[in-house]
This record gives C-alpha cells, structure tokens and sequence, in this order.
C-alpha cells in the first residue's frame, strides 16, 4: 500500500522534527517559531499511529499490507478525526493568541496543521482501508 507507506514516513518525518525541536536546545528557537503554528506537540496523532504500527516493535519493520494493516488505517484514521475536532475545538475556544510568551501564541494559521492536514491523511487512510475491504469480497 503506498499510501499507507507515505503515511508511515510522513508521520516518522513530523515525529522526528518534533523530538529534535523540542530536546535538541540549539534547536528550541525553530521549535518556538514553529508552535504558533503547530501546537505543543504538533506530532501528537503521528507518534501514537506510529508506536502501534503493525509489525514495527515485535519485528523491527512495519508491515505496509494485509488485514492487520487495514484494522490499523481505520483505527489511526479515527484517531485523526478525532486530533482533526480537537484542534478545531481548541483554535475556536482559544483563537488566534499574539501573546509575548512566544510558547503561548496560536496563528490564525494553526487550524491548516491541526485540522486540516490530520482530517485529509484520516479520509484518505478511511478511504484507502474501506476501497480494499470492498474490493476483498
């Protein structure tokens, strides 16, 4: 499945930026420049689909196919969805912040990272999950 590969290094990408960003101190000004825009952990979605990847701890590679694979697209999906209202939620109770603490700040532009972007890999994944179990019967 290619889509679910690109969704594995996507995710590994945003995982990997944020752990350097946020424990590398050469790094923290990036890091404070990024958060109005991503949130505290802006790899927060990408890190729980990717530490339950089918195959990826018991045996060191992630499985890209087969039904274990699908149960897990549709369940990361959900969890998309449901990152996807929570930063809706969020940006509409706090809004858009122009606070000194720059750890404080949201940009107008946050709901592109945090709504948008987890609401298209959640229907492309739900999309992808249920066009292969269609096609199975």
């Amino acid at each position: 499945m290619k889509l679910a590969r690109a969704f594995f290094w996507f995710g590994a990408a945003a995982v990997l930026f944020d752990m350097t960003t946020t424990f590398a101190p050469p790094l923290r000004p990036l890091q404070k420049s990024v958060v109005p825009f991503t949130g505290w952990v802006g790899s927060a979605p990408y890190i729980f689909a990717l530490g339950i990847w089918p195959g990826l701890l018991d045996r060191g590679r992630p499985r890209m196919d087969g039904p274990e694979l699908r149960r897990h697209l549709r369940f990361t999906a959900c969890l998309l969805f449901f990152y996807a209202a929570f930063g809706a939620f969020m940006f509409l109770n706090g809004g858009p912040d122009h606070s000194r603490n720059p750890w404080l700040r949201v940009s107008v532009w946050q709901p592109l990272w945090t709504v948008l972007v987890p609401a298209v890999w959640g229907t492309l994944l739900l999309s992808r999950a249920r066009r292969v179990d269609t096609s199975a019967h």
